[in-house]
């Protein structure tokens, strides 16, 4: 069911592209205000255009979620606009590095800094303002590279994520507040076509990855946002400190 104006409100972070610009537009669909939240204003601005395309609401926040102020600006700005916060969905990230031989102490800091100290950030502002509101729900977005390995610094990022999800979890039930994550699969976006070269093949580069899910297939970010508008919603109101797999089943076939 759709919101009624001035319902829900959500922020979406990293929504330039990929699973977060999906997510925001899923949310739109559903009736919610959108806080769309990046760094790059031209495709933040896209995004802005897609959610009032389809709901009419949208606010557009230049931030980096490692920096705190720019956060606490972020939801500040949230509610000025719409006078609450419902629900966040934090897809926030940089993409992989090089591995642990090959990796700067800088850039491993740069990754901890958006991945994780990014999403402690934006949880912790987040509640704060959703316990006024009464309650609500956190996704994290973290990767199957929390469980399989990969890049080291990518992946002690998004273990924390997980980490960081269930101990907030714990914390924040009291006010309401549902946290959980999604464990992401390959998903089609920018950011995986830069970490994999794809360059003028992407499918053929793209092949081991897709073979490696039950589904055979790399997963479309349109999933990956339904997965988190359900583990926003009533629908999951029995649902926190858990870390939802959307990857095609690859981790199925491992562990």
């Amino acid at each position: 069911m759709r919101a009624e104006p001035g319902g829900r409100v959500a922020i979406v972070t990293g929504a330039g592209s990929g699973i977060g610009r999906a997510t925001a537009v899923a949310f739109a669909r559903d009736g919610l205000r959108v806080v769309v939240v990046g760094r790059r204003g031209g495709a933040l601005a896209e995004t802005a255009g897609l959610v009032e395309a389809v709901s009419g609401e949208a606010l557009m926040v230049q931030a980096d979620v490692s920096d705190e102020g720019e956060v606490r600006q972020m939801v500040e700005r949230a509610l000025e606009r719409f006078g609450r916060l419902d629900v966040a969905a934090n897809c926030a990230a940089r993409p992989p590095g090089g591995g642990i031989l090959e990796l700067s102490a800088a850039d491993f800091d740069s990754t901890i800094a958006t991945n994780l100290r990014g999403a402690w950030l934006s949880t912790k502002y987040e509640a704060e303002a959703m316990r006024v509101s009464g309650g609500g729900a956190v996704v994290n977005v973290s990767s199957l590279s929390a469980v399989s390995g990969g890049p080291s610094g990518y992946s002690a990022s998004k273990a924390g994520v997980e980490g960081l999800t269930r101990g907030a979890a714990g914390e924040l039930a009291p006010y309401g507040i549902r946290v959980n994550a999604l464990r992401a699969g390959l998903f089609d976006t920018p950011m995986l076509h830069e970490a994999w070269d794809t360059g003028d093949d992407a499918e053929a580069v793209l092949a081991p990855g897709a073979a490696a899910s039950m589904l055979k297939r790399i997963g479309d970010p349109a999933e990956a946002a339904a997965a988190i508008v359900w583990l926003c919603s009533s629908a999951a109101s029995y649902v926190t400190g858990t870390c939802l797999a959307v990857d095609g089943g690859t981790l199925a076939r491992w562990v």
